[in-house]
Parts: C-alpha cells; structure tokens; sequence
C-alpha cells in the first residue's frame, strides 16, 4: 500500500512540474483619465486581487507608445499614476500587469478659456 501510495505522489508531483501553472488574469474595472499642463493622470478601479497595472500612454492614432508605467493596486481595489508628457491628444491602455485584457480611455489637454478684458474704467495717468 505504501509503494502505492508513494507511486501516486510522484505521479503527482511529475505531473505538477510538466503542466505550468497559469494564473487568470484579473479586469480592470474603471478607468478615468485626464491631461492637464503636460501631465496624464490615471486611476480607476481593479478586480480584487490584482497587485498592480500597466498603464501604457499612446499618440492619438494608438500607433505610437509615448510612456509606460506601472501603478500599484490598493488594498481597496484602487489605482493612480501620473505621467509627464508634452500636452496633447492621447490614447490610454490599462490592463492587469499579468497580462488580460485593456480598458482604453481617451484624453486631451484640458481647454483654456480666454479671460475676458476688464472694461474701460479710464486713462492711467
């Protein structure tokens, strides 16, 4: 019985170093993005478990990878990153840092809105 037992758990144990291991990749859940004075922030929300994200800044057409960085996840499930670029249009990707699927969000410098002249109060003298 023993010699069977013993058979079993090698049998076992071969098997566990011929078969790899493959871990599912955790989804993103939200993603909020937004580009202010040459500087891209990133957040949203991860599926629980996930440890950290990629998050991957793109020219407009989403030809042209501009900047990569990763952001840790929280224990909440949160994430944040903040990447200096030139201001722009661009294109951004988040994904689980193992792998999966993108969560994609577009952003573009934030408009600048002209202040208006004070009016005519008279001559300086």
């Amino acid at each position: 019985m023993k010699k069977i037992a013993l058979g079993f758990v090698t049998a076992l144990a071969l098997a566990a170093s011929v078969v790899p291991f493959t871990a599912r990749a955790k989804d993103i859940k939200t993603i909020n993005a937004s580009e202010a004075s040459g500087k891209v922030s990133v957040s949203g929300t991860a599926e629980a478990g996930m440890l950290a994200v990629a998050v991957m800044v793109y020219d407009e057409s989403g030809k042209d990878l501009i900047a990569f960085e990763t952001a840790s996840v929280s224990d909440e499930n949160l994430y944040y990153a903040e990447i200096n670029v030139a201001e722009g249009k661009y294109l951004i990707k988040v994904a689980d840092y193992d792998g999966g699927d993108f969560k994609t969000a577009t952003v573009a410098p934030e408009e600048k809105k002209a202040i208006p002249a004070a009016p005519n109060s008279g001559a300086v003298k």
